[in-house]
């Protein structure tokens, strides 16, 4: 699924190529279950120019942010402000939601930014992980289309660390399709519906 949609993102223009592959819940104490079985798998995509391998690379599982202190930092990941991303996400459950149905959804994250005025096209820093908080930012969303949406993500901007916080639009709510109805058409037509939304100018990934 997420396969054919980064086929559909990347055969036409705005082209647009993986960011994040496997971004899954993280397993920890809060949430040891996750060892075993995730109950959502994501994908983030972005402008396709000048991706380094290293960007492209999937990362093993990473672990509780609470269990992290004190270890290597995560890789960052840099686009440049301004930039859009497409968000595309595998709900399989949600122990939270009563009569829940697995579900997929794809996104667009438009003009990410940071709260305080920097300079326009400034490389954005952000911890490969934290896209997970970017999620929970759109599901807890209750504004109106085009309302900014400000996040907790910490985002460094030159040589302020994790100073700044995230910050993006988005062109409405996103539509729920029932995972096990989407198709290879259906997909295609996810692909229409985010160029048509996209913003062909936005800032390539650095």
């Amino acid at each position: 699924m997420f396969r054919d949609l980064a086929a559909a993102l990347g055969g036409d223009e705005p082209r647009l190529t993986p960011l994040v592959k496997k971004l899954v819940p993280p397993a920890g104490n809060k949430n040891p279950d996750a060892r075993y079985l995730r109950n959502y798998h994501a994908w983030v995509f972005a402008p396709a120019n000048e991706l380094s391998e290293e960007d492209e690379e999937e990362d093993e599982d990473e672990a509780d942010e609470e269990e992290t202190e004190g270890k290597k930092a995560r890789r960052t990941l840099s686009i440049r402000e301004g930039t859009c991303l497409v968000v595309a996400r595998a709900m399989v459950f949600d122990r939270g939601v009563a009569n829940f149905e697995p579900n997929f959804v794809v996104g667009v994250l438009l003009r990410c930014r940071v709260s305080e005025p920097v300079p326009p096209g400034s490389e954005l820093k952000i911890g490969r992980g934290r896209f997970r908080k970017v999620l929970r930012a759109i599901d807890n969303h209750r504004g109106g289309a085009g309302k900014p949406i400000q996040t907790d993500v910490p985002v460094t901007v030159g040589n302020q660390k994790n100073k700044h916080k995230l910050v993006f639009d988005m062109p409405g709510l996103w539509k729920r399709h029932a995972l096990f109805d989407v198709t290879p058409p259906l997909i295609q037509e996810m692909a229409e519906a985010v160029r048509a939304n996209f913003s062909v100018s936005a800032p390539a990934v650095g």
